[in-house]
């Protein structure tokens, strides 16, 4: 049997020449192109992402706002509608609702940012003593509440410095 031996080619040979002209690759420039590309567009993916998400968390917190209005609204209405008398004490936003059978007091929380409910049953004095219910109502970090009384009717005007428009409900006795 004889054995075929392989003649190594020279380096300098047109062999040689022809295979690293017409090889395949990426040269270092190539690369770093590419990838500074990809970081580019991977930098404002990630920035469309962020602003798609603080869009969404901006439209749970109106609506979390709207609910707790209209929470609010519905539960104002019906507690002025059944009172004997409404009272705005001046020393904090509290607004006192006295009831046949009980005492509801709003009052407005500056640190927390909310409206809050308390409900406090009436004893034979007619005083209020026992607490029967508590209903927090949390609004945005800006909103600037204010109370009118006029007559029969009980306004309660919730704005946000800056903003157009503002939630206004009213209720008549």
């Amino acid at each position: 049997m004889q054995s075929k031996t392989r003649i190594p080619f020279k380096v300098d040979s047109p062999i040689s020449r022809h295979r690293a002209s017409t090889r395949r690759g990426f040269t270092l420039v190539e690369m770093i192109a590419v990838l500074s590309t990809l970081l580019l567009l991977g930098i404002a993916a990630t920035t469309m992402l962020a602003n798609v998400a603080d869009i969404g968390l901006q439209h749970r917190r109106a609506m979390e706002e709207r609910s707790a209005v209209l929470r609010f609204a519905e539960t104002f209405r019906d507690d002025v509608g059944g009172s004997i008398d409404v009272v705005l004490l001046d020393d904090a936003w509290l607004l006192r609702v006295v009831q046949p059978n009980e005492v509801v007091e709003y009052g407005w929380n500056r640190s927390s940012r909310e409206l809050s409910r308390v409900a406090r049953l009436r004893n034979d004095r007619g005083e209020a003593e026992t607490i029967s219910s508590t209903v927090r109502f949390p609004l945005t970090d800006r909103t600037d509440p204010r109370v009118e009384i006029e007559d029969s009717r009980v306004r309660v005007v919730l704005r946000e410095p800056g903003r157009d428009g503002a939630w206004i409900v009213e209720a008549n006795r």
